[in-house]
């Protein structure tokens, strides 16, 4: 029987090739024949794709629980930095950084962005997510070794640990909100 498979395989696969000589043409007869055919010169109907979102919970990063909002977030909001499949932080609303020798003070710069209503992200908006970031029960436990976030005196947002932490921007893949729109 070992013998016999791999016979089978080359017979299966000597009556799938096709003529060299001939290239394939497409017959366009690949639709079930369920789908009835649609006549020539009738108009395509508009298609509307919806995404789903749940009206009865929240959109707000820092309160929201429902899985299905959740989701809408990368769609909706963005943070300092984005976090790839091999957990790498990438920098999105980040320019640059600075990391003290003893790794316990971060300085963090913007970019030059703005929301989508055309006001500019600032670090007072930085400020304002992460204080209510740390508050929430869904990101507070990121918070646990931070000990303050301040405005630096150079335009910048600064995170002073409790302890040394090389992967700090990890855990800054947070959505950023403007200051006047976060829920108290």
């Amino acid at each position: 029987m070992k013998r016999l498979l791999p016979s089978i395989f080359l017979i299966l696969l000597c009556g799938c090739s096709a003529d060299p000589e001939s290239p394939y043409v497409p017959t366009g007869n690949g639709l079930s024949p369920d789908v009835p055919d649609r006549p020539q010169g009738s108009a395509v109907t508009e298609q509307k794709i919806s995404l789903a979102y749940n009206p009865n919970h929240t959109l707000s990063p820092f309160k929201a629980t429902d899985i299905t909002n959740r989701t809408l977030f990368s769609l909706l909001y963005q943070g300092l930095f984005t976090v790839d499949e091999h957990y790498v932080a990438n920098p999105v609303l980040c320019k640059s950084y600075t990391v003290s020798r003893d790794m316990k003070t971060y300085t963090f710069y913007l970019e030059d962005a703005t929301f989508s209503d055309g006001t500019v992200v600032t670090v007072d908006d930085v400020l304002a997510t992460y204080v209510a970031a740390k508050e929430s029960s869904y990101y507070g436990g990121r918070f646990t070794h931070i000990l303050e976030i301040v405005p630096s005196d150079d335009g910048g947002i600064t995170f002073n640990l409790s302890t040394p932490y090389e992967n700090l921007p990890l855990l800054l893949d947070i959505p950023i909100l403007k200051a006047s729109e976060i829920e108290a």
